[in-house]
């Protein structure tokens, strides 16, 4: 199960990172966790807290499906905690600094509202308080925090508009105070916090508390109301209304998982349980390992799908046979993504001919959503989990941003610990050797028989290559094209004919 908090420390600054798949949305579980870091870390010597999330989403916000299960005792223990949770952070005895790594609509804007500083990544995210436009109210406390930060005007108009904006204007109006690169928002962050641990820390604290006193003076005033408040709020016939149908159009993507080595290996297994978190996920994989099938189909033989978990199934075909059942027979429309792996041993080079798992994501070729084929270079992985944390980290964050929705991308990662990678390297298809010539073998009945073999040694001195990416421990990411038309020799022929 994953960690819904992960925590740092250096020189007594602390990351507390919200790590709930896949966009930080705040349940009751979340905003416990939460409470329980801030409490153990103030009362056990830290000089300051970050608030972060993960890379490309702060906080969507309230889990608005969880909260629509709730009964009414359900939903005021949460608003208790919720509320509860907004006043610790604003009354905190030391620095608490919000690192916005990305999209912080509703309850992560208003988490964010309450931080002494607030440092965001530069990009198309929005930021805001949009609780008019569900029909709730702007609690004072909420509003008086947010004004305090960019004026009463500004204050006004977005919070009355429930309209949320972009990062340039947030900063632009005084929201958010720094506007850095993405990968600088937590060093950004924590150089703030380091800053104040230099300064003598009880006039430092008590001068910050002073700077806050009227927004503190009215959650001690508020805060029964305001959770006993939205909790009766929570089910007036115009919010319900309002929160059902936003819950109705939230996107789950729609991902389809296949391989090639069979729907019982560990690759496949490992990366489906990381998936599932991220959308609704159906299983379509061979029933026996299909290494080295390339595209092909079965066409003398029928094809059975046999179902073995809910949304899990397996075919007696190859995995392109797995692609084109899915997508025929067991899919009612297209998914979103499809992703073909992970893959026991490296797909580099000439290998992306004859493998199996880059033939099922070709599968998907004449459609118009992305297909990643992912490997581990290892036939006997140690660390599969890397292989699983770039998956996820390319879907969550990266994705949305493909220049082309009908990429097909090869993706090699090195069999190392995570925190070994050195980011990734965008390649083109190496070469390798030619193979030797294979040994006789003989059977059991004196009969010669062949092996095909491993793959030979890739060609040296290959820059730009996924060989040359994967020997400095970078995942290889390659695109790839289904047209083998020679382009370059196209004039050349036209005088032979």
């Amino acid at each position: 199960m994953t960690e819904l908090i992960l925590t740092t420390e250096s020189d007594g600054i602390i990351d507390i990172q919200m790590n709930r798949p896949p966009v930080n949305a705040l349940n009751l579980e979340l905003v416990e966790a939460l409470h329980q870091e801030i409490d153990s870390h103030t009362n056990n010597g830290a000089k300051g807290l970050m608030l972060s999330g993960r890379e490309g989403i702060y906080s969507a916000g309230l889990d608005v499906k969880k909260l629509l299960e709730m009964d009414a005792d359900e939903i005021s223990i949460f608003f208790k905690l919720f509320w509860g949770l907004m006043a610790k952070i604003s009354k905190s005895p030391i620095p608490i600094a919000a690192a916005i790594t990305g999209h912080s609509p509703a309850g992560g804007a208003v988490l964010a509202n309450f931080c002494d500083y607030r440092v965001a990544a530069k990009g198309s995210f929005k930021i805001g308080m949009n609780e008019v436009f569900v029909g709730l109210e702007v609690p004072k406390v909420i509003y008086r925090g947010f004004a305090r930060h960019v004026g009463e005007k500004h204050a006004t108009n977005l919070m009355v508009l429930g309209k949320l904006m972009d990062f340039d204007h947030a900063h632009e109006i005084g929201f958010i105070d720094e506007l850095v690169d993405p990968d600088d928002v937590k060093s950004k962050t924590f150089e703030w916090l380091k800053s104040l641990s230099q300064l003598p820390p009880s006039a430092m604290n008590r001068t910050r508390l002073n700077a806050k006193a009227e927004i503190n003076d009215l959650f001690d005033v508020q805060l029964a109301i305001m959770s006993d408040g939205y909790a009766e709020g929570w089910f007036d016939d115009e919010v319900q209304s309002r929160m059902k149908y936003i819950a109705e159009n939230l996107k789950s993507m729609k991902i389809l998982l296949t391989n090639d080595d069979g729907y019982f290996s560990k690759g496949i297994t490992e990366l489906d349980a990381m998936l599932s978190e991220l959308g609704d996920i159906t299983v379509v994989a061979p029933e026996n390992n299909h290494s080295g099938a390339s595209s092909s189909l079965t066409l003398k033989n029928p094809l059975r799908i046999r179902k073995y978990k809910d949304n899990g199934f397996y075919v007696n075909g190859t995995p392109a046979d797995c692609v084109f059942m899915a997508m025929t027979r067991i899919l009612k429309s297209p998914p979103d993504i499809l992703v073909s792996g992970i893959n026991h041993g490296a797909n580099l080079g000439d290998d992306v001919l004859y493998s199996g798992t880059v033939g099922a994501a070709m599968g998907a070729r004449f459609h118009s959503f992305p297909s990643l084929a992912v490997s581990i270079t290892n036939l006997k992985p140690d660390h599969f989990s890397t292989a699983v944390e770039v998956m996820r980290d390319i879907i969550e964050n990266r994705l949305d941003d493909l220049p082309n929705r009908s990429s097909i991308l090869n993706i090699n990662v090195p069999d190392i610990p995570f925190e070994d990678l050195q980011g990734y390297s965008l390649t083109r298809l190496g070469r390798r050797e030619l193979p030797e010539q294979n040994k006789n073998n003989t059977d059991a009945y004196g009969n010669e028989i062949h092996w095909v073999g491993p793959p030979p040694d890739p060609i040296l001195g290959q820059e730009g290559t996924d060989f040359d990416a994967i020997s400095k421990n970078k995942v290889s990411i390659t695109p790839l094209d289904t047209d083998f038309t020679d382009f370059k020799s196209m004039e050349e022929f036209k005088d032979w004919l």
